[in-house]
């Protein structure tokens, strides 16, 4: 069996988080904090296999009936996430579900809001993204470039997003996330299906141990691919 050491760094932070926890006992309920507990030692041992991926190397998060989600480790060490799906509906319908950012909490997990910044062009949009974090560990924000392409004779439609954070403002209350890169590849099938491919990684920044954004990451990626289907209903 493959063993893999935590870096000592996310142990000791690791340990300050449950520090936390266990300090404010006095107005946090027993229950709360053996659940908080439990949610803490599964994330370690969920750190234990993602740390094992190498670079180049794609492993297996879960799949379950079209949904199928897979990460690896760039070369810095960053967990790059890959997913795709087969889905009911037109490409259209993706790039107004994309393109629709009042409603991106409905179906994004941990997205409380979407802003347009700007609309540079009409395949272009610069938007502010902010996202929800479980206490102690602080909000996030990012803020990207994303362009529309579409191969004319193929008709693939593809959404390059691009971080472009460093370029605005922050937040307050906000800590903002970095090295933000994704693409999306839209194939229209011939049974009239569409087939989703997404593949993007972002640095959470902060003090945040990498095992437990990591753990956030896939499980909101697969909830927001397992969600997909009957969200697109809306924008037939």
């Amino acid at each position: 069996m493959l063993v893999r050491h935590i870096p000592i760094k996310e142990f000791l932070q690791t340990l300050s988080l449950l520090s936390v926890f266990f300090c404010f006992g006095c107005w946090s309920s027993r229950s709360y904090k053996l659940k908080l507990l439990r949610w803490l030692t599964a994330c370690l041992i969920f750190y234990g296999a993602v740390a094992q991926a190498q670079p180049n190397d794609w492993r297996l998060y879960k799949t379950a009936g079209d949904v199928l989600v897979e990460f690896r480790r760039d070369t810095n060490n960053l967990l790059e996430i890959r997913a795709k799906t087969r889905v009911s509906s037109k490409a259209a319908a993706f790039k107004r579900l994309l393109e629709d950012t009042g409603n991106i909490d409905k179906w994004a997990p941990n997205a409380n809001k979407a802003e347009l910044i700007s609309h540079p062009d009409a395949d272009t949009n610069i938007v502010h993204t902010y996202f929800s974090a479980m206490w102690p560990v602080a909000d996030r924000d990012m803020v990207t470039k994303s362009v529309w392409m579409q191969d004319k004779e193929s008709g693939e439609l593809t959404l390059n997003v691009q971080d472009v954070g460093a370029q605005y403002p922050t937040a307050e209350g906000y800590i903002r996330m970095q090295q933000v890169q994704a693409l999306w590849t839209l194939t229209q099938q011939p049974d009239g299906s569409l087939l989703i491919n997404y593949q993007g990684q972002a640095d959470p920044a902060g003090s945040l141990p990498h095992f437990l954004a990591d753990k956030v990451a896939l499980k909101s990626i697969f909830i927001t691919f397992e969600r997909l289907p009957t969200v697109l209903q809306q924008y037939q």
